[in-house]
């Protein structure tokens, strides 16, 4: 027991990581974010980043598929021991990675985003189970380079987790409020060549 709280405490790390929307310029990376109450007052926003993500844009028929393999193991917090508490509530045991897949997309509609974004539906496989999500999307030309930024806001119970807690909260507690962030450079997205 004693063992189980020490985990969920580093899990809750006692430091706030930089802005999530803070990624590095250039970098194709996803993130999460959320945010925690300590001792009942003090709040903190730790965000995890994960940089080894690969995306691909596959064609089905006159659609296209947007699909992101993203290793449970490749977010970053810079905490090794929350690192490793997040593995495991994100059912890294039964599945390695979080794989998102959009809804279809026509050619026209993917033109659309990429000039004034929008929204895209899709699908997170979180354990061997997909869960809906709709992402909000911006986008920015940089150095010439376009530049997808996209938003989810949900709560960890929409995807069957649970948030963590320190003796029952009164320690830590983390709010079932969950941000999931990525960054992609649209010459990263393998097969989007138009």
């Amino acid at each position: 027991m004693r063992h189980w709280l020490v985990r969920v405490w580093l899990l809750l790390g006692t430091t706030t990581v930089a802005q999530a929307q803070d990624f590095p310029s250039g970098a194709h990376c996803v993130a999460w974010r959320t945010q925690k109450t300590m001792f009942l007052f003090s709040k903190e926003t730790p965000v995890g980043m994960n940089c080894n993500v690969q995306t691909e844009l596959r064609s089905e028929g006159e659609q296209r598929i947007l699909e992101a393999v993203i290793p449970i193991r490749g977010f970053d917090s810079k905490d090794a021991d929350r690192d490793a508490d997040v593995f495991a509530l994100l059912k890294g045991p039964q599945q390695a990675d979080l794989l998102f897949r959009s809804e279809t997309l026509s050619t026209d509609r993917l033109i659309g985003l990429s000039k004034e974004g929008g929204q895209v539906k899709g699908q997170l496989t979180i354990g061997g189970k997909a869960y809906p999500v709709i992402f909000t999307l911006r986008t920015e030309l940089v150095n010439e380079a376009l530049v997808f930024h996209g938003t989810f806001q949900g709560k960890f119970s929409q995807f069957d987790l649970e948030a963590p807690r320190v003796a029952a909260g009164v320690i830590a507690k983390v709010a079932d409020r969950l941000e999931l962030l990525f960054q992609f450079q649209k010459s990263e997205v393998k097969g989007w060549n138009f």
